[in-house]
């Protein structure tokens, strides 16, 4: 069996896990939603903070700013996403193959 494809990243309307195949596309659509995966609740929870954390990167009365956030709260927030990170490659096992965008946004200054 082909490894399952995800992206992890965070997007400014919800959503952390995308499907990079088509396999996992047809197994768990687009936005994957992660209380379909094999993962712990408590690690669903992180990863549900974390999104929500997000929401709070742009300012909503105009979003075309730039991030709202300062330098401590972006690092602060990359360091977390790393660790959930790693927490979701440990919890997937070797059946799934999941790429962190996370850092590859960070270091495009994206986060």
């Amino acid at each position: 069996m082909e490894k399952y494809k995800l992206s992890f990243w965070f997007e400014h309307g919800g959503g952390y896990l995308w499907g990079k195949s088509k396999e996992t596309q047809d197994k768990y659509g687009y936005c994957v939603n992660a209380l379909k995966l094999p993962i712990s609740s408590d690690l669903y929870y992180q990863l549900q903070r974390l999104s929500h954390d997000y929401i709070d990167f742009l300012d909503w009365s105009d979003p075309g700013k730039s991030c709202q956030w300062t330098q401590e709260q972006k690092v602060d927030f990359l360091n977390k996403s790393n660790e959930v990170y790693d927490s979701l490659i440990r919890e997937l096992g070797s059946d799934y193959e999941v790429t962190n965008d996370v850092r590859e946004r960070s270091l495009n200054n994206e986060v």
